[in-house]
């Protein structure tokens, strides 16, 4: 082996090295203390197993009469030297600086930009940190497969009757950009505050840091909810922004340059001889409520004025007007009629909800009245769907048909396995000012599942239940991942009818703007596309990812600098993977190692006609409770749709008995469930399941999401969680 070589394969052992320290300390969050002791533990490792086969060396040669001190060279050299070779390997790993010096150096890694927005009084910076859009963008497309998948979903045609994603939406048709640059990037933003300590501790606002994220559109949906294509964007002390910068045009402004330059040049990616240029633009911009109205200029209080980014609606009004036409609609042209309007006088921010100028209105293909979208979390989940819920659980404990422990044994029966499991309901939760306590998700879940804990107890006739089963019809239509034209005609009509019946039954006082909101959702659909896909569930998960760098590093001086710095070697390590698209099946539970005699003869048989392979009892099989493939996750008891009967657009199941794996081959076992008759008081289709065996393999379902399975009165039944049409994903 050559001198050459020799260092060759040192470094390419630094580089494991690396990766395996960078691999631990971000995966799970360690202090630089512990990283330090991890390589000095992984020198000591290296040094003894050197010393072991030093030993090993010696005996060999002393056995075969060789003087390894005067006549070896070479290998031998190295083999019977006292200091191993791969001692110096962990001189450039020994602190965290050598580390992240290492690491940038040897590793694809996009640095964070701390920026200088002012100064206090005290002469101490306000900073802000960066990470610039170009370079991540770059990074993301310097991955072979992230490139082809983007490069051929180019080709991918409208779904014609159904919205599917964004570029079905009549704003990215009509959008004074993407029309001239249909295949370029879609960047989706996203902006909120949060506490990175205890939101109700003492040291609430102190640490209050506001974060924009951004994910590209381009990826297909099952993508975009994992948390590495979450990109970071910008991180700023809540504290900085409302002292030096309330309207965000100074955090923006590299931002904003970049969009710019990525509108009109791109990025060029050097890849397998060819030069592909990229093009990108700002599409959407999510976020609450607050923060939407904040960053676009319009007023941030939600109790009188003008309540509503999408339309004139005052607060007085939303009582009492449920139709979308009897609001004047929002655009650019009286946007900009507005803003020449505060011009002349700051009290026409008032009259028209608009109190400054969006700084995102310097680009020039921005509308401040389409960017912002609707989002269904907020909106929906943390709003009327809990304050419905709520309602009409209070009334029934009122009304003496159900009692507070009746509806906690319900509903542990009912939410038995589940990981978004409700909060029990408490007395004080049910007063006339209590509230549904629990996360965005968990009040879902809520809220699916209160026709199986409340639907016996509750007459046909009930007008309050009346009001669930409507919202039950517009939910299964706004959360779709897939929703058809003839739906949104529909929605119309529903929200018009639940609006009313919610005020007949609760009273006018009761409806918030967050009710008013959904008046414009079927019109927002056809301009977006599926609002789910744009919504801020899985954008709000990445706040735990940085409470977590905090709690365990304890370092509340740099707060912003810290979490963006970890996220960028966290983003490292994630694209330094060679799979990271990778469709392989994974079980997330424990396994068992059997043989094919412990499956029914049925079940053998079917296996053996769908699979075309002679199938004998000796076979081993493994099986397992979960199975994960492509972020969708199958479990057994399990019902996903694995067709919709066109005309009349009714689901068929298949509810999953086994997870099989067979010869390398995942394979999903179960029952073909057909849709018998739809059960409206308790919003499911009453089943009848199907003797022979299905065998289906993961992705072979229409729908990514698992439908529920219950019993009542011996019959079968199965609710969606939203509305499947015949043409989807």
């Amino acid at each position: 082996m050559t001198q050459t070589q020799l260092d060759q394969m040192v470094h390419g052992f630094q580089k494991h090295v690396a990766q395996c320290i960078l691999k631990l300390r971000e995966k799970h969050i360690l202090p630089v203390t512990v990283q330090q002791d991890v390589v000095a533990e992984m020198q000591l490792i290296t040094s003894e197993i050197h010393d072991a086969y030093r030993a090993m060396f010696v005996t060999f040669c002393e056995e075969q009469h060789i003087a390894p001190d005067d006549q070896l060279s070479g290998m031998g050299h190295y083999l019977n030297s006292s200091n191993s070779v791969f001692a110096n390997a962990f001189t450039n790993l020994d602190s965290d600086y050598k580390l992240n010096k290492f690491i940038a150096t040897n590793f694809a890694n996009v640095k964070v930009q701390e920026i200088v927005m002012a100064h206090y009084p005290s002469g101490k910076p306000a900073k802000f940190s960066y990470v610039p859009v170009s370079s991540v963008l770059e990074l993301t497309l310097s991955n072979v497969d992230i490139r082809d998948h983007i490069l051929s979903r180019n080709t991918v045609l409208s779904s014609g009757d159904c919205f599917s994603s964004y570029s079905d939406g009549s704003v990215f048709n009509e959008h004074a950009f993407f029309t001239e640059n249909p295949n370029a990037l879609r960047l989706h933003f996203y902006l909120d505050e949060f506490e990175v300590c205890n939101p109700i501790g003492s040291k609430r606002g102190k640490h209050k840091v506001l974060a924009v994220y951004y994910i590209i559109g381009n990826l297909d949906s099952k993508y975009c909810s994992e948390m590495k294509f979450i990109n970071l964007c910008l991180l700023v002390r809540y504290q900085h922004l409302q002292q030096f910068d309330p309207h965000y045009a100074i955090v923006l402004k590299p931002l904003i340059e970049e969009l710019e330059k990525l509108a009109t040049d791109g990025i060029n990616i050097d890849a397998d001889g060819n030069v592909y240029n990229f093009r990108a633009a700002l599409a959407t911009f999510s976020g609450d409520n607050l923060s939407a109205h904040s960053l676009a200029g319009y007023q941030r209080h939600f109790n009188c004025g003008r309540i509503c980014r999408f339309c004139m609606a005052n607060y007085d009004e939303i009582h009492v007007s449920f139709r979308e036409d009897a609001y004047v609609v929002r655009n650019k042209e009286v946007h900009d009629y507005h803003l020449q309007a505060l011009e002349v006088s700051e009290a026409n921010g008032a009259l028209y909800g608009v109190l400054h100028r969006c700084p995102l209105i310097d680009l020039p293909y921005f509308d401040v009245t389409t960017a912002f979208v609707p989002d269904i979390m907020h909106d929906m989940l943390e709003g009327v769907i809990p304050n419905v819920t709520q309602k009409i659980v209070q009334k029934a404990v009122q009304d003496k048909l159900v009692t507070v422990d009746i509806l906690n044994d319900r509903l542990h029966e009912v939410s038995r396995g589940l990981n978004d499991r409700p909060n029990p309901f408490t007395p004080r939760m049910l007063k006339q000012s209590g509230s549904i306590v629990g996360s965005a998700a968990q009040k879902w879940q809520l809220y699916l599942m209160l026709a199986r804990i409340l639907g016996t107890y509750i007459d046909k006739n009930d007008a309050s239940w009346e009001v669930y089963l409507l919202l039950r019809d517009i939910t299964d239509v706004v959360f779709a991942p897939v929703v058809s034209s003839s739906s949104l005609v529909h929605l119309e009509g529903l929200v018009f009818q639940f609006l009313t019946q919610f005020v007949a039954v609760f009273g006018s006082t009761s409806v918030t703007p967050k009710f008013h909101y959904m008046i414009h959702y079927a019109r927002l659909i056809r301009m977006y596309g599926p609002l789910r896909q744009l919504w801020c569930m899985r954008f709000e998960a990445k706040h735990q990812y940085f409470k977590s760098v905090i709690s365990s590093l304890g370092n509340y001086i740099t707060v912003a600098g810290t979490m963006a710095h970890r996220h960028q070697m966290r983003q490292c390590l994630e694209f330094s993977c060679y799979d990271i698209l990778s469709c392989e099946p994974f079980c997330v539970s424990t396994t068992k190692s059997l043989h094919m005699s412990c499956l029914p003869a049925e079940l053998r048989s079917a296996i053996a006609v769908r699979l075309q392979a002679d199938v004998d009892v000796t076979d081993p099989v493994t099986l397992t409770q979960r199975l994960r493939r492509l972020h969708v996750t199958y479990s057994v008891d399990s019902c996903f749709v694995v067709a919709v009967v066109e005309q009349e657009e009714i689901p068929v199941y298949v509810h999953i008995k086994y997870i099989v794996l067979f010869r390398d081959t995942w394979i999903l076992c179960g029952r073909l469930c057909f849709c018998a008759r739809f059960h409206r008081h308790i919003h499911a289709y009453r089943v009848n399941i199907d003797n022979d065996w299905a065998i289906v393999y993961p992705g072979e379902e229409v729908d990514y999401n698992a439908h529920d399975y219950f019993i009542v009165d011996e019959c079968s039944f199965i609710t969606s969680k939203y509305h499947v049409p015949a043409r989807t994903l």
